[in-house]
């Protein structure tokens, strides 16, 4: 799990053990892709699921996706602005996940708890 930014220690270190770096080469092989929209945001993992920020006609979406196939289980979704200061704009916060909700920061200062199974709206303040 990579629950959220930095992950599970705060320090960008992993504590996978039993793999090879070996078999990164020569390339893995790519086992799905999403289009998320703009953003900075990483995902946060958890279990099956892979949560994910982005911006797309006029909003801001955080989404659930299936760790083994990549669709999408849920979208939320809200007005936003694409504020382009510093980098293309869209959200630049990591969802985090503490047991069964989602944390969500926009970049318009959107703070949202969501329900990680379903998505829907625990609180939400501006």
């Amino acid at each position: 799990d990579w629950p959220h930014f930095r992950g599970p220690g705060y320090d960008n270190v992993s504590e996978e053990s039993g793999w090879s770096p070996q078999a990164l080469k020569p390339e893995p092989k790519i086992a799905w892709k999403q289009e998320i929209g703009i953003g900075y945001a990483g995902p946060a993992v958890v279990g099956d699921a892979v949560y994910v920020m982005g911006y797309a006609d006029g909003k801001e979406h955080v989404r659930r996706l299936d760790a083994k196939t990549g669709d999408a289980v849920w979208t939320h979704s809200y007005e936003g602005a694409k504020v382009d200061n510093l980098n293309a704009g869209g959200p630049g916060s990591t969802p985090t996940v503490d047991k069964d909700v989602v944390y969500t920061y926009g970049r318009e200062g959107q703070l949202n708890c969501l329900k990680a199974d379903d998505g829907s709206v625990v609180w939400s303040k501006q």
